[in-house]
């Protein structure tokens, strides 16, 4: 049955911080032609309708999961009534404004206009692609802010030609205090360059994540990464030369009579002697004087289940040096550098599909999982404007059933024609990137053996 949105009057849009571009005094930020025009679009009423697609939906009526079909200014928009404050993780991967002949089909804030690569002494050309590009992201950045819970987060995939401008918007839409980190991927690149005997720049061999919170104050569990080559994580427990060199005299103090003439110990005395006293208790347990780690840490695992406490033990080693326990290390607290991510979307894409090709950048669904475990818990919902080819879909549906969680998603992607009409071999004909995406959450539930829970299919109609 048709869904038609409500209006969407600009006093309910007030509590953005998003500045009015046109105030009495000059402010510090961000300007370029078209951005008043571009923040009058979030504000202004929609009046498109929400149609269901009964023939592409599945379980229409119960599914959680919601893909909508059409600008996704107006899907956004559509989205406000039910989601608004509702939505834990925003995560897009927007054009990148490469100048490579793309198409920004927004009627709202610039007419139709095809880029055109840059031009050696044209500096008129990049600087409408700039403004452009932003006039066509403000409004959409401005709506999803609306959307996300006050504990929610926004993760934004872009590449060098925007990353300033980008960061300046969202700065200035979120508040510089909101800002959490610029995550570095990798991606591929190709040899091209490698004929000539000269360049004139680099590769660009990786691109960037912007990760903003909607509340400044929002915290996120701790994302354990296994180290490289194995490193950084360990199996089992280990001991550990409880001798450090930095020079504390107040931590020097007999242990088993050993007192450091230099540096000091670890822990302070009374930590290292209760220490001692457990790992005296840990033998007595075990019935034996020289425990072997596995036992040890299951021994240590067991206590810490019982007082929810940290168990430290502390024993002198066969070389006469006292040592503390190390316990099992599940991976390295990440950074924000995770280029031990492959840049393996297409890879991935052509698992589902062979090698017909479809996209020539789509995401890896490893990395929206790894954003998806740092910012969401399993009942809580994910959007994603910019489908594109639905990794995002595919990366939720995974991680359900990694964890047994009961995410949901919510899409939207544009109809953009594909360049000719791809069929596959079960007679399937693919003519838009929403059908690329739709077809894509078919097939990883198949290939995963399992039916889902449903989707939604909604087109964006008026």
């Amino acid at each position: 049955m048709p869904r038609v949105s409500d209006a969407l009057p600009a006093a309910t849009l007030l509590s953005s911080p998003a500045v009015d571009p046109s105030p009495a005094e000059e402010p510090f930020g961000l300007s370029w032609p078209g951005k008043a025009r571009a923040h009058a679009q979030a504000l202004a009423p929609t009046w498109s309708t929400l149609v269901v697609d009964d023939a592409r939906s599945e379980r229409p009526d119960v599914a959680p999961h919601e893909y909508i079909i059409g600008d996704n200014l107006e899907a956004l928009k559509g989205w406000l009534p039910t989601w608004r404050g509702r939505v834990r993780l925003i995560y897009i991967d927007p054009p990148y404004n490469t100048g490579q002949a793309f198409v920004y089909n927004d009627r709202f804030a610039q007419p139709r206009r095809r880029t055109a690569p840059r031009q050696p002494g044209t500096a008129s050309a990049p600087a409408h692609q700039h403004a452009a590009w932003l006039s066509m992201m403000y409004p959409r950045l401005i709506l999803a802010r609306e959307l996300l819970r006050p504990d929610g987060a926004i993760f934004v995939s872009i590449g060098p030609e925007e990353v300033h401008h980008l960061l300046c918007l969202l700065h200035e839409i979120f508040g510089e205090a909101s800002f959490k980190n610029n995550i570095i991927i990798r991606r591929g690149t190709k040899n091209v360059q490698a004929q000539f005997n000269t360049v004139d720049s680099l590769q660009h061999g990786h691109e960037y994540v912007l990760f903003f919170a909607r509340d400044p104050a929002t915290r996120f569990p701790k994302l354990l990464l296994p180290g490289a080559d194995g490193g950084d994580v360990r199996t089992q427990g280990a001991w550990n030369n409880h001798w450090r060199g930095t020079d504390r005299p107040t931590m020097r103090y007999p242990l088993w009579e050993i007192v450091p003439e230099r540096g000091q110990w670890r822990w302070g005395e009374g930590r290292s002697r209760q220490a001692i006293t457990n790992y005296a208790r840990c033998c007595a347990d075990l019935g034996t004087a020289a425990p072997a780690m596995a036992d040890i840490d299951e021994w240590v695992a067991h206590e810490q289940s019982l007082t929810g406490q940290r168990v430290d033990l502390l024993r002198l080693s066969r070389h006469g040096k006292p040592e503390h326990y190390v316990p099992p290390a599940p991976g390295r607290l990440a950074t924000d550098l995770w280029t031990d991510l492959a840049p393996n979307g297409s890879a991935q894409l052509r698992r589902l599909f062979g090698a017909i090709p479809l996209f020539e950048t789509p995401k890896s669904p490893d990395l929206i999982r790894r954003i998806i475990t740092l910012a969401t818990a399993p009942g809580d919902t994910i959007m994603d404007f910019f489908a594109g080819t639905c990794t995002t879909a595919q990366a939720v549906i995974e991680q359900n059933l990694a964890d047994g969680g009961a995410r949901r998603y919510l899409c939207a992607q544009s109809p953009d024609p594909l360049p000719m009409p791809v069929t596959l071999p079960d007679g399937t004909t693919l003519r838009t990137i929403a059908d690329i995406g739709l077809e894509r959450i078919r097939r990883i539930g198949q290939a995963l053996g399992f039916t889902g829970d449903g989707v939604r299919v909604l087109r964006v109609e008026g």
